[in-house]
């Protein structure tokens, strides 16, 4: 198994010599992370995950729509953060360029942005548009809550704590990464990205478009990870883009890793519902 994981994952599999650094840029990943084969667990449990999430899809699909009326305040609010998240987002590329958009970050803010954008236009529109438009809006809404939600949790108690204790080694890498924590794009989409969710999408009843998640919009969720994973593993991974390296396929405990993410959108599952039911 081991000269079978060297073949198709060797160096082969980066698609530069860059040594699974793009740009030099990953160079504080250890090296392990970075390049070599993938771990047993890893090829044996992502087909199985991949596998078993489509084989457990409701059938049918099941998405109400529910979209707040137009005028209402929940539509400002949907209006607000179509702008809001719009304008991150074009600032972001005008700054920086259009790289952020592979991280899960600002995957997730995007959709988050997507999302209050159909509902708007769900409220506005006539006839089939404003059908369309709400299915689109539907489909997006746990994926874009759960996102987020994960996103901020792991990155401000896990990841960024990880990062500046161990990736890095000199005080003024320390100090700027600390710099850049506080920059204001960082702020919004790692900080203000879960009470946008709180507002847009969990409070305001039926009414405001908060209806209780069901088993579509969860399996939904967990589509959109694995599309995620898809795209980060089989893409950036060869490209030497290692925003996490904590999802690693090389450990031999990266399969346990890639277990807890499901089960992390099951908890947001719950814990929005939760809070959907408890503010009415």
């Amino acid at each position: 198994m081991e000269r079978v994981l060297r073949a198709i994952f060797g160096p082969e599999w980066l698609w530069y010599p860059n040594d699974g650094s793009f740009q030099g840029k990953f160079d504080w990943v250890p090296r392990y992370l970075r390049v070599g084969p993938w771990s047993v667990g890893s090829c044996l449990f992502l087909p199985v995950l991949y596998g078993g999430t489509w084989m457990l899809r409701p059938t049918p699909l099941d998405l109400p729509v529910a979209i707040p009326q137009r005028l209402t305040f929940y539509f400002w609010v949907n209006c607000g953060m179509a702008v809001w998240g719009t304008s991150v987002l074009r600032t972001m590329v005008k700054e920086i360029g259009w790289w952020p958009f592979f991280s899960y970050t600002i995957w997730h803010w995007t959709l988050l942005t997507a999302y209050a954008t159909a509902t708007t236009v769900a409220a506005i529109a006539p006839g089939s548009i404003a059908g369309t438009f709400g299915v689109v809006a539907e489909s997006l809404r746990f994926p874009a809550a759960a996102g987020n939600t994960i996103t901020w949790f792991v990155w401000n108690f896990v990841l960024a704590p990880v990062i500046y204790k161990f990736g890095m080694y000199r005080p003024k890498d320390r100090a700027e990464f600390v710099k850049w924590l506080v920059s204001p794009l960082l702020i919004q989409v790692h900080l203000l990205n879960l009470p946008a969710v709180v507002l847009v999408i969990g409070c305001g009843g039926l009414d405001g478009g908060a209806r209780p998640f069901n088993e579509t919009d969860l399996w939904l969720g967990v589509a959109d990870m694995i599309l995620y994973s898809i795209l980060y593993l089989f893409f950036l991974d060869r490209l030497g883009v290692h925003f996490y390296p904590v999802f690693s396929p090389r450990t031999q405990l990266s399969f346990l890793v890639y277990g807890l993410v499901p089960g992390l959108y099951v908890l947001c599952y719950y814990g929005w519902n939760d809070f959907i039911n408890w503010m009415g």
